[in-house]
């Protein structure tokens, strides 16, 4: 079924967009007929998608494809949710379709692309790189002001010498860093946001209101599973591990070691999810200086990406965002009535939001895939 399901409740209530030419200060308005199929993806810092456009009015011609051509987009969902985001185009397709001629578009946001595009040597004697991170966003201040994003940044620890490296892009050595540090960097539609996974645990995070379920006679129920896929059922974890370290401070060797059971009660894991980390003995590794938040986040990322499940659902707008955690009813075996009665106990529960795909088909079907990681 895939994205194409259809539903009284997958509508799109409005989408448009402008496609601008920086360089000569040509725009030309998409409205909902031009703008066919739109695919965005939100994982982590960048979002990336495309975009196809009926060219009835020979945009082909009309725009050069480089570096200054941006398109803004519009979208606005059945409860009335709206947000804007502006996108670089990275890449163009011609498509033929009898006397029809459509063009594809590959687009990236605006804020990833210009970040991306960075390459700047900088020294600071003390500093938090939280406050580097904000410190940059200011180069992009014009596309956060202009999409009205908020932005959401924790403090990080304060280092005493710090210095930004040109070899890589900003945002790959300041992301890199910051994820050293135990934090995840993720954009959402309306957000950019440095969070440490600390604070990213189930009792700091927003349960939605509205369960998703995969079977109802309610044809307007809005949270309907279309289709769903377990993803990554080996139930195999990381064994129990110690981290050697050398500190640079001290000129010892610092000894970390962080296993599901410590975090087993921020994280909240399931009931049904089998048992982890049953190894005999624990595992050394050795790794470039870290500390234990550097550690709670990779055990938490590895944790939640190891049992997780990929939905088909109607679009929305307030309940999709990433780090949400939603409920889940999954159907039992429809020849065993004690199954029927409690449904699949071991899909069925509480969910973290690791990826969420817009869909928007023919301009006016909403569809969204949701990768979800079990907690």
């Amino acid at each position: 079924m895939g994205f194409e399901a259809l539903s009284v409740n997958s509508q799109i209530s409005a989408v448009k967009g402008i496609l601008t030419d920086k360089k000569s200060n040509k725009s030309i308005n998409l409205n909902q007929l031009l703008l066919k199929n739109i695919e965005i993806s939100y994982s982590g810092v960048d979002i990336e998608g495309y975009i196809i456009i009926d060219d009835i009015a020979d945009i082909n011609n009309a725009l050069e494809l480089g570096s200054d051509v941006e398109i803004q987009l519009y979208f606005k969902d059945l409860f009335q949710k709206e947000y804007y985001r502006t996108f670089i185009i990275t890449g163009k397709n011609t498509i033929k379709q009898g006397n029809k001629t459509l063009l594809q578009y590959s687009i990236r946001d605006i804020i990833s692309y210009k970040l991306d595009n960075i390459f700047k040597a900088k020294s600071y004697n003390s500093v938090k790189i939280s406050d580097i991170f904000r410190e940059f966003l200011q180069e992009v201040n014009e596309y956060i002001t202009k999409d009205k994003l908020k932005i959401n940044i924790e403090q990080s620890k304060e280092r005493s010498l710090y210095s930004v490296n040109p070899s890589v892009s900003f945002l790959d050595f300041i992301t890199n860093d910051l994820e050293r540090e135990g934090f995840i960097v993720y954009q959402t539609r309306d957000s950019i946001n440095v969070k440490s996974a600390r604070n990213l645990k189930v009792s700091n995070l927003s349960k939605q209101k509205y369960r998703y379920i995969d079977k109802t006679n309610n044809t307007f129920y809005q949270y309907k599973i279309f289709e769903y896929k377990q993803l990554n059922s080996s139930n195999r974890f990381q064994p129990k591990t110690i981290c050697l370290v050398y500190n640079p401070a001290t000129k010892t060797i610092d000894k970390f070691q962080q296993n599901l059971s410590d975090i087993s009660s921020d994280i909240q894991i399931s009931k049904s999810t089998p048992k982890a980390q049953e190894t005999s003995g624990v595992r050394y590794t050795t790794k470039e200086y870290l500390d234990d938040d550097s550690l709670y986040a990779d055990t938490f990322k590895n944790f939640v990406r190891e049992s997780g499940l990929e939905i088909i659902v109607s679009g929305d707008f307030t309940q999709s965002n990433q780090y949400n955690i939603i409920e889940l009813k999954i159907s039992g075996n429809i020849n065993v009535k004690e199954s029927q009665d409690k449904g699949d106990t071991s899909l069925s529960g509480n969910y973290i939001i690791l990826k969420v795909v817009d869909k928007i088909v023919s301009g006016s079907t909403f569809i969204q895939k949701l990768i979800l990681g079990r907690l």
